[in-house]
Protein backbone atom coordinates (compact mmCIF):
# COMPACT_ATOMS: atom_id res chain seq x y z
CA UNK A 1 0.00 0.00 0.00
CA UNK A 2 1.29 3.55 -0.98
CA UNK A 3 2.24 5.93 1.73
CA UNK A 4 0.63 8.98 2.54
CA UNK A 5 1.37 11.75 4.28
CA UNK A 6 0.69 12.97 7.87
CA UNK A 7 -2.42 15.19 6.86
CA UNK A 8 -3.94 12.79 3.96
CA UNK A 9 -3.76 9.73 6.97
CA UNK A 10 -5.51 12.38 9.41
CA UNK A 11 -8.50 13.33 7.24
CA UNK A 12 -8.58 9.48 6.54
CA UNK A 13 -9.62 9.25 10.51
CA UNK A 14 -11.35 11.86 10.73
CA UNK A 15 -14.05 11.44 7.85
CA UNK A 16 -17.56 11.11 8.35
CA UNK A 17 -16.73 10.21 12.09
CA UNK A 18 -19.58 11.44 13.96
CA UNK A 19 -20.45 11.28 17.87
CA UNK A 20 -21.43 7.44 18.29
CA UNK A 21 -24.61 7.61 20.28
CA UNK A 22 -26.47 9.28 23.71
CA UNK A 23 -26.56 8.44 27.05
CA UNK A 24 -28.61 9.97 30.41
CA UNK A 25 -26.52 10.55 33.22
CA UNK A 26 -26.75 11.97 36.76
CA UNK A 27 -25.38 15.64 36.84
CA UNK A 28 -22.87 13.91 39.39
CA UNK A 29 -21.66 11.60 36.66
CA UNK A 30 -21.52 14.36 33.58
CA UNK A 31 -18.34 16.21 34.94
CA UNK A 32 -15.86 16.20 31.49
CA UNK A 33 -18.74 14.74 29.26
CA UNK A 34 -20.16 16.55 26.43
CA UNK A 35 -23.65 17.91 26.73
CA UNK A 36 -25.94 16.52 23.88
CA UNK A 37 -28.83 19.04 24.68
CA UNK A 38 -29.58 22.27 25.07
CA UNK A 39 -30.18 23.39 28.62
CA UNK A 40 -33.25 25.37 28.76
CA UNK A 41 -34.65 27.14 31.79
CA UNK A 42 -37.78 26.43 32.91
CA UNK A 43 -38.28 29.90 34.87
CA UNK A 44 -36.44 33.50 35.30
CA UNK A 45 -33.74 33.24 37.88
CA UNK A 46 -34.25 34.79 40.05
CA UNK A 47 -37.86 34.24 40.13
CA UNK A 48 -38.38 37.05 42.37
CA UNK A 49 -36.13 40.43 43.10
CA UNK A 50 -33.81 39.71 45.67
CA UNK A 51 -31.06 41.29 48.25
CA UNK A 52 -27.68 40.55 47.35
CA UNK A 53 -26.80 41.43 50.70
CA UNK A 54 -27.64 41.26 54.15
CA UNK A 55 -28.95 44.70 54.88
CA UNK A 56 -31.95 47.06 55.14
CA UNK A 57 -34.44 47.70 51.97
CA UNK A 58 -35.08 50.67 51.84
CA UNK A 59 -37.11 53.49 49.36
CA UNK A 60 -33.60 55.47 48.28
CA UNK A 61 -35.39 58.64 48.19
CA UNK A 62 -35.97 58.31 51.88
CA UNK A 63 -32.25 58.39 52.78
CA UNK A 64 -31.32 60.62 49.64
CA UNK A 65 -30.47 63.64 52.19
CA UNK A 66 -28.07 61.44 54.71
CA UNK A 67 -24.97 62.34 55.39
CA UNK A 68 -22.49 61.98 58.54
CA UNK A 69 -23.75 65.28 60.13
CA UNK A 70 -26.95 64.37 58.66
CA UNK A 71 -28.33 61.39 60.02
CA UNK A 72 -31.75 59.97 58.77
CA UNK A 73 -33.70 57.75 60.92
CA UNK A 74 -36.03 54.79 59.44
CA UNK A 75 -38.65 52.73 61.59
CA UNK A 76 -37.79 48.76 61.29
CA UNK A 77 -40.69 47.17 59.42
CA UNK A 78 -40.09 43.77 59.66
CA UNK A 79 -37.35 40.82 58.73
CA UNK A 80 -36.97 38.19 56.15
CA UNK A 81 -34.90 35.58 55.71
CA UNK A 82 -34.34 33.75 52.03
CA UNK A 83 -36.74 31.43 51.22
CA UNK A 84 -39.99 33.50 52.73
CA UNK A 85 -42.40 35.50 51.20
CA UNK A 86 -42.56 38.71 52.43
CA UNK A 87 -45.56 39.78 54.59
CA UNK A 88 -45.65 43.80 54.01
CA UNK A 89 -44.82 46.32 51.23
CA UNK A 90 -42.31 48.64 52.26
CA UNK A 91 -43.90 52.05 52.89
CA UNK A 92 -42.25 55.44 52.83
CA UNK A 93 -40.22 56.45 56.30
CA UNK A 94 -39.86 52.62 56.65
CA UNK A 95 -37.15 49.62 56.30
CA UNK A 96 -36.84 46.38 56.09
CA UNK A 97 -34.21 43.85 57.58
CA UNK A 98 -33.36 41.22 54.64
CA UNK A 99 -31.03 38.42 54.33
CA UNK A 100 -28.94 37.62 51.34
CA UNK A 101 -31.23 35.80 49.06
CA UNK A 102 -34.29 36.96 50.67
CA UNK A 103 -36.62 38.24 48.75
CA UNK A 104 -37.07 42.13 48.81
CA UNK A 105 -40.55 43.63 49.72
CA UNK A 106 -42.40 45.46 47.14
CA UNK A 107 -41.76 49.37 47.41
CA UNK A 108 -37.97 47.98 47.89
CA UNK A 109 -35.34 50.69 45.50
CA UNK A 110 -32.10 49.29 47.21
CA UNK A 111 -30.66 47.78 50.12
CA UNK A 112 -28.26 49.15 52.15
CA UNK A 113 -25.39 46.78 53.76
CA UNK A 114 -25.73 46.32 57.76
CA UNK A 115 -22.10 47.67 58.14
CA UNK A 116 -23.38 50.94 56.97
CA UNK A 117 -26.36 52.02 59.59
CA UNK A 118 -26.47 51.94 63.50
CA UNK A 119 -29.42 50.54 65.27
CA UNK A 120 -31.27 52.45 67.32
CA UNK A 121 -33.87 50.44 69.04
CA UNK A 122 -36.72 50.10 66.16
CA UNK A 123 -35.26 52.87 64.51
CA UNK A 124 -32.23 52.27 61.93
CA UNK A 125 -29.84 55.00 61.66
CA UNK A 126 -28.48 55.87 57.89
CA UNK A 127 -25.41 58.01 57.73
CA UNK A 128 -25.02 58.28 53.67
CA UNK A 129 -27.29 57.89 50.47
CA UNK A 130 -27.87 55.08 48.73
CA UNK A 131 -28.49 54.68 44.56
CA UNK A 132 -31.78 53.17 43.38
CA UNK A 133 -31.09 48.96 42.70
CA UNK A 134 -28.01 49.08 44.62
CA UNK A 135 -27.53 45.45 46.05
CA UNK A 136 -30.47 44.03 44.47
CA UNK A 137 -30.33 40.98 42.08
CA UNK A 138 -33.67 41.54 39.89
CA UNK A 139 -35.62 39.17 38.12
CA UNK A 140 -34.24 37.34 35.36
CA UNK A 141 -30.75 38.91 36.29
CA UNK A 142 -29.20 35.94 35.98
CA UNK A 143 -31.11 33.97 33.13
CA UNK A 144 -34.81 34.33 31.97
CA UNK A 145 -37.60 31.59 31.01
CA UNK A 146 -36.82 29.48 27.89
CA UNK A 147 -33.21 30.66 27.84
CA UNK A 148 -30.50 28.22 26.60
CA UNK A 149 -28.28 28.33 29.87
CA UNK A 150 -25.59 25.90 28.25
CA UNK A 151 -25.35 24.62 24.76
CA UNK A 152 -24.99 21.09 23.12
CA UNK A 153 -21.61 20.59 22.56
CA UNK A 154 -20.51 22.07 25.73
CA UNK A 155 -17.45 20.39 27.84
CA UNK A 156 -19.23 19.66 31.17
CA UNK A 157 -17.08 21.46 34.26
CA UNK A 158 -18.24 22.48 37.88
CA UNK A 159 -20.05 25.06 36.87
CA UNK A 160 -22.38 23.86 33.90
CA UNK A 161 -23.17 20.83 36.89
CA UNK A 162 -24.28 23.64 38.98
CA UNK A 163 -26.74 25.08 36.40
CA UNK A 164 -28.09 21.94 35.43
CA UNK A 165 -29.07 22.28 39.16
CA UNK A 166 -30.33 25.69 39.02
CA UNK A 167 -33.18 24.60 36.44
CA UNK A 168 -33.61 21.55 38.46
CA UNK A 169 -32.31 18.97 36.35
CA UNK A 170 -31.23 15.70 38.08
CA UNK A 171 -29.68 13.63 34.83
CA UNK A 172 -28.05 15.30 31.61
CA UNK A 173 -27.95 13.54 27.93
CA UNK A 174 -24.46 13.42 26.76
CA UNK A 175 -22.72 11.90 24.06
CA UNK A 176 -21.84 8.38 24.93
CA UNK A 177 -17.88 7.79 25.93
CA UNK A 178 -16.34 5.31 23.42
CA UNK A 179 -14.94 2.12 24.16
CA UNK A 180 -11.16 1.29 23.68
CA UNK A 181 -9.30 -1.81 23.94
CA UNK A 182 -5.73 -2.79 23.83
CA UNK A 183 -4.05 -5.99 22.47
CA UNK A 184 -0.53 -5.57 22.88
CA UNK A 185 1.09 -8.35 20.99
CA UNK A 186 4.60 -10.54 20.71
CA UNK A 187 6.36 -13.51 22.37
CA UNK A 188 8.70 -11.41 23.41
CA UNK A 189 6.58 -8.98 25.87
CA UNK A 190 7.11 -9.60 29.76
CA UNK A 191 4.67 -8.41 32.01
CA UNK A 192 4.99 -6.46 35.01
CA UNK A 193 6.68 -8.30 37.96
CA UNK A 194 7.71 -11.34 35.99
CA UNK A 195 11.05 -11.71 36.28
CA UNK A 196 11.68 -14.67 33.42
CA UNK A 197 12.95 -14.69 30.71
CA UNK A 198 15.10 -12.14 31.62
CA UNK A 199 17.13 -9.56 29.75
CA UNK A 200 15.90 -10.99 26.49
CA UNK A 201 12.47 -10.30 27.06
CA UNK A 202 10.81 -6.80 26.25
CA UNK A 203 8.68 -5.47 29.31
CA UNK A 204 5.00 -4.04 27.86
CA UNK A 205 5.24 -0.89 28.59
CA UNK A 206 3.16 0.32 25.48
CA UNK A 207 -0.52 -0.92 27.47
CA UNK A 208 0.07 1.12 30.31
CA UNK A 209 1.50 4.20 28.27
CA UNK A 210 -1.55 4.03 25.91
CA UNK A 211 -4.37 3.42 29.04
CA UNK A 212 -2.93 6.70 30.26
CA UNK A 213 -3.36 8.36 26.40
CA UNK A 214 -7.22 6.44 26.21
CA UNK A 215 -7.98 8.34 29.45
CA UNK A 216 -6.85 11.42 28.70
CA UNK A 217 -8.14 11.19 25.59
CA UNK A 218 -11.49 11.30 27.18
CA UNK A 219 -12.63 7.29 26.03
CA UNK A 220 -12.67 4.29 28.51
CA UNK A 221 -10.65 1.67 28.84
CA UNK A 222 -11.87 -2.03 28.35
CA UNK A 223 -9.63 -4.29 28.17
CA UNK A 224 -5.81 -5.59 27.82
CA UNK A 225 -5.34 -8.80 26.08
CA UNK A 226 -1.67 -9.97 25.26
CA UNK A 227 -0.94 -11.82 22.16
CA UNK A 228 1.59 -14.47 21.69
CA UNK A 229 3.03 -14.56 17.95
CA UNK A 230 -0.03 -16.54 16.54
CA UNK A 231 -1.97 -15.73 13.60
CA UNK A 232 -5.06 -17.65 14.86
CA UNK A 233 -5.14 -15.78 18.02
CA UNK A 234 -3.55 -12.72 16.70
CA UNK A 235 -7.44 -12.82 14.60
CA UNK A 236 -9.93 -14.56 16.90
CA UNK A 237 -9.02 -11.74 19.61
CA UNK A 238 -9.07 -8.83 17.63
CA UNK A 239 -12.40 -9.66 15.95
CA UNK A 240 -13.93 -10.54 19.10
CA UNK A 241 -12.80 -7.49 20.74
CA UNK A 242 -14.16 -5.54 17.51
CA UNK A 243 -17.11 -6.94 18.24
CA UNK A 244 -17.48 -5.57 21.32
CA UNK A 245 -15.28 -2.04 21.64
CA UNK A 246 -15.73 0.92 19.09
CA UNK A 247 -12.09 1.23 18.76
CA UNK A 248 -9.17 -1.70 19.31
CA UNK A 249 -5.37 -0.73 19.37
CA UNK A 250 -2.87 -3.40 18.86
CA UNK A 251 0.77 -2.53 19.33
CA UNK A 252 3.34 -4.57 17.24
CA UNK A 253 2.78 -7.24 14.20
CA UNK A 254 2.48 -3.99 11.67
CA UNK A 255 5.68 -4.15 10.45
CA UNK A 256 7.39 -6.50 7.91
CA UNK A 257 9.01 -9.00 10.19
CA UNK A 258 8.11 -12.82 9.76
CA UNK A 259 5.70 -12.81 12.86
CA UNK A 260 3.99 -9.37 12.37
CA UNK A 261 0.79 -11.22 12.02
CA UNK A 262 -1.51 -7.93 12.68
CA UNK A 263 -1.25 -6.91 8.92
CA UNK A 264 -1.60 -10.15 7.82
CA UNK A 265 -5.04 -11.32 9.66
CA UNK A 266 -6.88 -7.87 9.81
CA UNK A 267 -8.39 -8.31 6.09
CA UNK A 268 -9.64 -11.62 6.44
CA UNK A 269 -11.85 -10.66 9.63
CA UNK A 270 -13.35 -7.90 8.20
CA UNK A 271 -11.20 -4.88 8.34
CA UNK A 272 -10.87 -2.50 5.45
CA UNK A 273 -7.45 -1.41 5.68
CA UNK A 274 -7.64 2.60 5.06
CA UNK A 275 -4.01 3.04 5.21
CA UNK A 276 -1.03 0.87 6.27
CA UNK A 277 2.36 3.16 6.34
CA UNK A 278 2.73 6.80 6.87
CA UNK A 279 5.48 9.35 5.51
CA UNK A 280 6.21 10.34 9.19
CA UNK A 281 9.24 9.28 11.75
CA UNK A 282 8.65 7.92 14.18
CA UNK A 283 5.71 5.18 13.37
CA UNK A 284 5.67 4.76 9.53
CA UNK A 285 4.40 1.18 9.41
CA UNK A 286 1.35 2.26 11.04
CA UNK A 287 -1.76 0.85 10.29
CA UNK A 288 -5.74 2.04 10.25
CA UNK A 289 -9.09 0.27 9.07
CA UNK A 290 -12.73 0.40 9.85
CA UNK A 291 -14.91 -2.69 10.67
CA UNK A 292 -18.86 -3.02 10.49
CA UNK A 293 -21.17 -0.56 12.56
CA UNK A 294 -18.42 1.94 12.80
CA UNK A 295 -15.66 0.10 14.79
CA UNK A 296 -12.27 1.02 14.18
CA UNK A 297 -8.48 -0.38 14.23
CA UNK A 298 -5.18 0.98 14.76
CA UNK A 299 -2.27 -1.08 14.24
CA UNK A 300 -0.11 0.61 16.03
CA UNK A 301 4.32 -0.24 15.68
CA UNK A 302 5.87 -2.22 18.88
CA UNK A 303 8.50 0.63 19.66
CA UNK A 304 7.01 2.69 22.54
CA UNK A 305 7.60 6.31 21.26
CA UNK A 306 6.20 4.87 17.64
CA UNK A 307 3.45 4.03 19.45
CA UNK A 308 2.47 6.78 21.81
CA UNK A 309 3.05 9.42 18.62
CA UNK A 310 0.73 6.92 16.62
CA UNK A 311 -1.95 7.43 19.16
CA UNK A 312 -1.40 11.13 19.93
CA UNK A 313 -1.59 11.72 16.16
CA UNK A 314 -4.56 9.52 14.90
CA UNK A 315 -6.55 7.95 17.81
CA UNK A 316 -6.63 11.02 19.83
CA UNK A 317 -8.73 12.86 17.19
CA UNK A 318 -10.90 9.79 16.64
CA UNK A 319 -11.77 9.06 20.11
CA UNK A 320 -12.95 12.94 20.77
CA UNK A 321 -15.18 13.08 17.42
CA UNK A 322 -16.41 10.08 18.61
CA UNK A 323 -16.99 11.42 22.34
CA UNK A 324 -18.39 15.02 20.94
CA UNK A 325 -15.80 17.04 21.82
CA UNK A 326 -15.30 20.18 19.58
CA UNK A 327 -11.53 20.58 20.36
CA UNK A 328 -10.90 17.10 18.48
CA UNK A 329 -6.80 16.96 17.63
CA UNK A 330 -4.17 17.97 20.01
CA UNK A 331 -3.08 21.54 20.02
CA UNK A 332 -0.53 23.09 17.42
CA UNK A 333 1.47 26.46 18.65
CA UNK A 334 4.54 28.10 17.38
CA UNK A 335 7.40 28.34 19.32
CA UNK A 336 11.20 29.61 18.86
CA UNK A 337 14.04 27.09 18.41
CA UNK A 338 16.62 27.37 21.29
CA UNK A 339 19.47 25.65 19.35
CA UNK A 340 19.83 24.74 15.99
CA UNK A 341 18.42 21.62 14.18
CA UNK A 342 19.82 18.93 11.83
CA UNK A 343 19.10 15.78 10.49
CA UNK A 344 20.19 13.82 8.00
CA UNK A 345 17.37 12.99 5.92
CA UNK A 346 13.64 14.97 5.09
CA UNK A 347 12.02 12.22 3.23
CA UNK A 348 9.06 12.04 5.95
CA UNK A 349 7.68 14.48 8.21
CA UNK A 350 9.28 13.82 11.96
CA UNK A 351 7.93 14.01 15.19
CA UNK A 352 10.78 15.62 17.25
CA UNK A 353 10.48 14.87 21.37
CA UNK A 354 12.02 18.68 22.44
CA UNK A 355 11.51 20.18 25.95
CA UNK A 356 9.52 22.89 26.60
CA UNK A 357 9.34 26.21 28.46
CA UNK A 358 6.58 28.59 28.85
CA UNK A 359 6.02 31.85 30.28
CA UNK A 360 3.61 35.09 29.46
CA UNK A 361 6.57 37.23 28.23
CA UNK A 362 8.61 34.83 25.56
CA UNK A 363 5.34 32.16 24.82
CA UNK A 364 7.07 28.98 24.39
CA UNK A 365 10.65 28.05 23.83
CA UNK A 366 11.98 24.58 22.44
CA UNK A 367 14.95 22.48 22.64
CA UNK A 368 15.28 19.03 20.43
CA UNK A 369 16.15 16.27 22.74
CA UNK A 370 19.06 14.83 20.40
CA UNK A 371 20.49 11.81 22.31
CA UNK A 372 16.60 11.06 22.99
CA UNK A 373 14.98 10.72 18.75
CA UNK A 374 15.37 6.78 19.00
CA UNK A 375 11.76 5.36 18.55
CA UNK A 376 12.44 3.01 21.58
CA UNK A 377 13.42 5.72 23.90
CA UNK A 378 10.70 6.55 26.50
CA UNK A 379 12.46 8.54 28.28
CA UNK A 380 12.54 11.13 26.03
CA UNK A 381 8.71 11.46 26.33
CA UNK A 382 9.11 11.75 29.98
CA UNK A 383 8.65 15.25 31.23
CA UNK A 384 8.00 18.62 29.81
CA UNK A 385 8.06 17.23 26.30
CA UNK A 386 6.15 18.47 22.74
CA UNK A 387 6.53 17.51 19.41
CA UNK A 388 8.43 19.86 16.74
CA UNK A 389 6.72 19.03 13.44
CA UNK A 390 9.61 19.18 11.05
CA UNK A 391 8.14 18.78 7.44
CA UNK A 392 9.18 16.32 4.65
CA UNK A 393 11.97 18.13 3.18
CA UNK A 394 13.55 20.19 5.99
CA UNK A 395 16.49 18.74 7.14
CA UNK A 396 18.36 22.01 9.04
CA UNK A 397 16.47 24.62 11.05
CA UNK A 398 18.35 27.93 12.23
CA UNK A 399 18.77 28.79 16.26
CA UNK A 400 15.67 31.08 17.15
CA UNK A 401 13.45 30.16 14.15
CA UNK A 402 9.87 30.06 14.60
CA UNK A 403 8.64 26.32 14.76
CA UNK A 404 5.36 24.49 15.15
CA UNK A 405 5.12 22.54 17.95
CA UNK A 406 2.28 19.71 19.42
CA UNK A 407 1.22 20.09 22.90
CA UNK A 408 0.77 16.71 24.36
CA UNK A 409 -0.04 18.23 27.67
CA UNK A 410 -2.05 21.39 28.84
CA UNK A 411 -0.06 24.60 28.54
CA UNK A 412 0.24 24.94 32.54
CA UNK A 413 2.51 22.12 32.90
CA UNK A 414 5.24 23.98 30.74
CA UNK A 415 7.48 26.14 32.71
CA UNK A 416 5.77 29.46 34.42
CA UNK A 417 2.84 31.17 33.42
CA UNK A 418 3.76 34.57 35.14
Amino acid sequence: MKLITIKEAIDFVKKDVKPIGIEKVLISDAYGRVLAENLKSGSDHPEVDVSAVDGYAVKAGDIADAAEKNYIKLVLADTIKAGIEPGTTLRHGGTVLVFTGAPVPEGTDAVVMREDIQVDGKEIIFKKPIGSGKNIRFVGEDFRKDEIVVSKGTTIGAAEIGMAAEINRSYLFVYRTPVVSIIPTGDELLELGDTSPGRFAIRDSNSYTLIGLVKQAGAKFSVCRRLKDDPIATAETIKAELDRSDIVITTGGVSAGDYDFVKKVVPEIGVDVIFHGVLQKPGKPILFGKYKNNRYLFGLPGFPVSSTVGFLLYAYPLIRALAGFSDKELPRVKATLKEEFHRKKGKREELVRVKVDYNIENGFTVKPDTKKQGSGILTGMVGDTALMDVPIGVTDIKKGAEVIIILIKPISSFGQLS
